[in-house]
């Protein structure tokens, strides 16, 4: 891609965050707005990429679905046997942490052209990975 040339050369000289590896841009196409990647002509690139990102959206909310899961039996058992602080300290939410990889996905897909309303790859927050369990009897009112 030697048309970003000069906007690798121009984060060299600017050097806003001098040799720190997190601060660099990669200068990949969704770093661009749509309007900089036709001027470009670089939009069949950007294709491959956002099906790279598809992909990759559709890896972590399978492991968002795995962690639901992993979660909503962790907690039962807690309720079941944990007792004493030293069996109730919380770990870290992982789970925060794949919703918060997928939107980022999901804003890269949309640096490329996917719709902001896209069905989907809808935005994704913590309420929507409620779950109810499936191995525990049902109550009146569960189905609502």
């Amino acid at each position: 891609m030697p048309q970003v040339g000069e906007y690798v050369q121009w984060q060299v000289l600017s050097s806003q965050c001098p040799n720190e590896v997190e601060c660099e841009i990669l200068f990949l196409l969704s770093n661009f707005p749509l309007a900089t990647q036709v001027k470009l002509n670089l939009t069949s690139l950007g294709e491959y990429q956002r099906w790279l990102l598809e992909g990759a959206a559709c890896d972590v909310i399978h492991r968002i679905q795995t962690i639901v899961k992993l979660h909503l039996a962790l907690r039962q058992d807690k309720k079941k046997n944990a007792r004493g602080q030293a069996m109730n300290t919380k770990a870290t939410d992982v789970n925060l942490l794949a919703i918060k990889d997928y939107n980022a996905l999901r804003q890269a897909m949309i640096a490329l052209g996917l719709s902001q309303d896209d069905s989907m790859y809808p935005p994704l927050s913590i309420e929507d990975t409620f779950r109810k369990s499936t191995h525990v009897k049902h109550a009146v009112g569960d189905s609502q």
